[in-house]
């Protein structure tokens, strides 16, 4: 990921799998995801540095990286769907970006391309050809 702005779609696209999958109506229900870590920080055996996190995201203090957080979900929750952005992605910046991270894949670059996704630019396969072998009702 090539911006901030990427990583805070990224963290929120993962903070909404299980509600994708049906599993819960809200990330909160999901006892141990990233937003349930984010809204009450555990005292011991931590997923996320926070220090990083917040920084990344340029928020000083872990009440505003709760409250970006759930901003963040307001604007998605109903729109919980898979986004080839993040699910198809090698990478997610500006052409430039894009092009660097082909190169430096040297040979493996070579059946990736750089496409326009949803408003982003990506580094994706080809031809993604496994996804023929997926079952139907998993398209989405």
């Amino acid at each position: 990921m090539q911006t901030d702005s990427h990583l805070a779609r990224c963290v929120t696209y993962i903070d909404l799998n299980m509600v994708r999958a049906r599993a819960v109506k809200h990330p909160r229900e999901w006892e141990v995801s990233g937003y349930n870590e984010i809204q009450n920080p555990w005292q011991r055996k931590r997923t996320i540095d926070f220090d990083s996190l917040m920084k990344l995201l340029s928020v000083d203090s872990h009440r505003e990286l709760a409250a970006l957080q759930n901003q963040l979900l307001d604007d998605e929750i109903g729109v919980a769907r898979r986004n080839p952005i993040w699910t198809e992605a090698v990478a997610v910046g500006d052409d430039c970006y894009l092009q660097d991270m082909k190169d430096s894949l040297g040979a493996r670059g070579y059946y990736k391309q750089i496409a326009g996704e949803q408003g982003a630019k990506i580094l994706k396969e080809l031809d993604p050809c496994y996804l023929s072998y997926l079952d139907p009702k998993m398209s989405d």
